[in-house]
């Protein structure tokens, strides 16, 4: 084993001549994979088999496949191919220790690449890189995780934490139909059903306005439900349970409503006519009377000034 920053593989050997026994390359940076039964490199894919553990397929060599290692037959060591080349001619020995490290800080030479996604340094065979491609990673439950979705057994659904969290659902936001909101039940009327609208239509047809009559003789469906107070059906968007009727419903009970108002009205304004005209009937009465008295004092006045005059002559 050697380090390539430190020294090189001066290996000539051509890339296809090192199959394995599963016809896996190991020059071109491919190993077994027992899970999947197929040959895979650590840097474009996974192998999801936990049977295998790194270190226990060492070859004649004792270079380490699932590590990404094979022989180096000039320089009589273990190497791998994404990070050194058995060829001499490409290894820029100018190069200090760590002296081929990129804009983002990781060593090339020791196997380092950026993770855009992490933000980090990497090496595909310790851990991986999440792909930047959103719905390139969907798992067996079809949840991408570049796009932060996971599997919720709970609710048997992709789901992201920070918008909702996944866990047994306890009822606790029921409403009074029943209907779980925390678990996006809405009640649809016409259904008289608790339902999901990405599940679902509200307005489904398989159910008949009409026959879903309660024992109180209320259409659900049509929106009616019973009122005790007013013992009578009654839809909540146009009157309330007490008997007072919602604005803007035009109902024939408003209408004939309006109309004895009306008439009240009419009465009233009769009524208050009549009684405008007697009082002013009786000032004029009253003006007619108080004018005939003082013309009366008058010619008694006069008459009285008469006498007077009459006497002293």
């Amino acid at each position: 084993c050697y380090r390539s920053w430190e020294e090189t593989c001066n290996d000539t050997a051509v890339i296809g001549s090192d199959a394995d026994a599963h016809g896996c390359i190991a020059s071109a940076g491919y190993s077994f994979c027992v899970g999947t039964g197929e040959c895979y490199r650590p840097w474009e894919t996974n192998c999801t088999s936990t049977t295998i553990i790194t270190g226990s397929d060492r070859d004649d060599y004792g270079c380490i496949a699932s590590a990404g290692y094979s022989w180096c037959s000039i320089n009589q060591k273990c190497y791998r191919p994404w990070e050194e080349s058995c060829d001499t001619s490409t290894v820029n020995m100018s190069l200090p220790v760590g002296g081929d490290q990129d804009e983002n800080g990781c060593y090339a030479s020791a196997g380092y690449s950026y993770c855009e996604s992490s933000g980090e340094c990497y090496r595909p065979w310790e851990s991986d890189c999440v792909s930047t491609v959103i719905g390139g990673d969907r798992d067996k439950f079809g949840c991408i995780s570049a796009a932060g979705y996971r599997w919720c057994n709970a609710t048997s659904k992709c789901y992201r934490s920070w918008e909702e969290t996944c866990g047994a659902l306890n009822g606790g936001d029921a409403d009074a139909h029943g209907c779980i909101a925390s678990a996006g039940y809405l009640y649809c009327v016409s259904s008289d059903t608790c339902y999901r609208p990405w599940e679902t239509d509200c307005t489904s047809t398989s159910m008949i306005t009409g026959n879903d009559r309660d024992e109180n003789g209320c259409i659900a469906s049509a929106g009616y439900s019973w009122c005790d107070s007013a013992s009578k059906c009654y839809r909540s968007w146009e009157e309330s349970c007490n008997g007072t009727e919602t604005q803007g419903t035009e109902s024939s009970s408003s209408v004939k409503g309006n109309g004895s108002d009306t008439m009240g009205l009419y009465i009233i304004i009769g009524i208050l006519s009549v009684l405008v005209a007697i009082c002013v009937i009786g000032l004029m009465v009253y003006i007619s009377s108080k004018r005939q008295r003082y013309k009366k004092d008058e010619k008694m006045v006069g008459s009285a000034d008469a006498s007077v005059s009459y006497e002293q002559l």
